[in-house]
């Protein structure tokens, strides 16, 4: 289950869903946990204040990050009996199906206005699998970064002689 934020971006999936008051697994922990062969339970996903997790993109669908195989593709090696050719397309990899042709299953990524619904789960599980999660920096971070970035840029204008100093805070900026 992906739910967007307010604006509409899909960014975070929730890590847990609650069934009839028992916590189970997202997809994508669950699919996660199966593959690294753990626990969904003991998985050391980090999660926003939400019990969300941020999802990391991989790169824009249409860009392929992930290698994929449309239906024809695969019909067509089974009936032509290449089963070991798919077989090194899959094997010891994750297989996420999903039905990306038609337009009614778009959804709007950080990254892209048209992505499949499917392509966030994907995302999401390499983002567990990979261990490349994001993090909310939160207010006391932020305002460390927020004042590291302006110090920066007071020793750039310090520094800089003319207009390369603004030049420099332009580009930070």
């Amino acid at each position: 289950v992906a739910v967007s934020d307010e604006d509409g971006v899909y960014r975070s999936v929730p890590v847990f869903l609650d069934v009839e008051g028992r916590p189970v697994p997202a997809f994508g922990v669950a699919t996660a946990a199966a593959f690294l062969r753990v626990s969904p339970d003991k998985m050391p996903v980090p999660v926003d204040s939400q019990g969300r997790l941020l999802i990391n993109y991989a790169g824009r669908w249409e860009d392929g990050p992930f290698p994929y195989l449309s239906f024809a593709d695969v019909f067509d090696a089974i009936g032509e009996g290449r089963l070991d050719e798919l077989r090194k397309h899959v094997a010891g990899k994750i297989v996420v199906l999903l039905h990306a042709g038609t337009d009614a299953d778009k959804r709007l990524t950080p990254l892209e206005a048209k992505a499949p619904g499917g392509f966030i789960h994907a995302n999401a599980i390499n983002t567990i699998v990979t261990g490349r999660a994001l993090r909310v920096l939160g207010s006391g971070g932020a305002a460390v970064v927020t004042l590291g970035v302006s110090l920066l840029a007071a020793a750039l204008l310090v520094v800089s002689p003319g207009w390369t100093g603004l030049g420099w805070v332009g580009a930070l900026t």
